[in-house]
């Protein structure tokens, strides 16, 4: 689990656990939430002030 605090204009990425991989994005805003699946890494970039929690559960 990984607590991100991220200002404008940051990114934040971290490798996942997953094998598979693909560039899809998806916009987020306030008080969403997003479940990832085969996966190989995942990026955040921001533009407003950002709180959040990555977790990253094995398979």
């Amino acid at each position: 689990m990984h607590q991100v605090l991220l200002e404008p204009g940051e990114s934040f990425s971290m490798p996942l656990q997953a094998a598979i991989h693909s560039q899809q994005q998806e916009t987020l805003t306030c008080g969403d939430g997003a479940f990832l699946r085969e996966e190989e890494s995942v990026t955040l970039t921001v533009e407003t002030p950002l709180r959040a929690l990555v977790i990253d559960l094995p398979l």
